[in-house]
């Protein structure tokens, strides 16, 4: 009996360690305002290795939501035709993903959502994922995020 009142605390205390380990990046809220195809995009820098998870909840129906790696414009994830979308990646090199959700439905949209983040390990645990565009056309960052769609 002893044993086992041990093991659940122990079970307890790991759970609770890896929760620990989330961290919440940032909640908010984005509108749309064109209706079929007008999108909102948020822009975030995270390590090589971190997990990501993004939940998002929309007044109307979707049409998708993408999470596109850049500068290599690769596609991490993509989650099509939902009023609650769930999406998660690991994260293929040091960089900044564009989160984008697209509308479905004519009018306004309000996207609530949530990103988390869980460090690759502890040395980027305090990793700053604030992104900054600048407006160059040095070749680096070419026009920033917009040059995305």
């Amino acid at each position: 009996m002893k044993a086992f009142i041990f093991s659940c605390a122990l079970l307890a205390g790991s759970l609770s360690a890896l929760a620990g380990n989330e961290i919440v990046v940032e909640q908010g809220t984005k509108q749309m305002v064109n209706g079929i195809g007008d999108h909102v995009e948020v822009c975030y820098a995270f390590a090589k290795g971190d997990k990501i998870i993004v939940e998002a909840s929309s007044s109307k129906k979707l049409d998708k939501m993408v999470a596109i790696f850049y500068p290599d414009i690769i596609e991490v994830g993509r989650v099509k035709s939902a009023k609650k979308v769930s999406c998660q990646f690991v994260m293929p090199k040091e960089g900044v993903v564009v989160i984008r959700f697209v509308a479905d439905r004519g009018g306004k949209t309000n996207v609530d959502y949530t990103i988390h983040r869980e460090p690759a390990n502890d040395g980027v645990k305090n990793y700053d994922t604030k992104v900054v565009w600048l407006n160059t056309l040095d070749g680096a960052f070419p026009v920033a995020a917009n040059s995305l769609r």
